[in-house]
This record gives structure tokens, sequence and C-alpha cells, in this order.
């Protein structure tokens, strides 16, 4: 499992949505089971570099996809 540091927080990746030509990476925080982080992928110079989403409604966009994706996924407390 490959751990990702973002905003000082570990994250594993859940996810990566195509979405209009973009590739959105959703991250689950490791010390919260509901903590979720979106970044856009993006390659330059045959790097890869994970970005902080444009806006709100970009951040809107992107997550009623992972909804949409998830909408049969029951999530219980314990």
């Amino acid at each position: 499992m490959d751990i990702y540091t973002l905003d000082g927080r570990d994250y594993q990746i859940i996810d990566i949505i195509n979405l209009d030509n973009d590739k959105y990476v959703f991250f689950g925080a490791l010390d919260n089971p509901k903590g979720i982080c979106i970044r856009k992928l993006v390659e330059q110079d045959g790097q890869k570099y994970y970005v902080g989403l444009e806006n709100k409604e970009e951040c809107d966009k992107a997550y009623k996809e992972f909804s949409k994706k998830y909408k049969d996924l029951v999530l219980l407390d314990n």
C-alpha cells in the first residue's frame, strides 16, 4: 500500500475517475475512514503531479461522479 502525505495527513488512493479528459484521484485518510481528499492528476514533462482542484464547482463535479459510482455502497457506523 502506497502512502501519500497531503497537507500533513497520510492518505492512500481509493479510486481514480476519468472525467472530461481529466483524472481525479480520490485519497482516503488513514486516520479517518470518512476523510476524502480529491486531487487532479496532471502529467507534465514526463512527471505526474497531484494538484488541487480549481474551485468548488470542479470539486462538486468530481465528487458527484464518485458518488454515482459507489451509490450502492453501504457504509455502516460502528
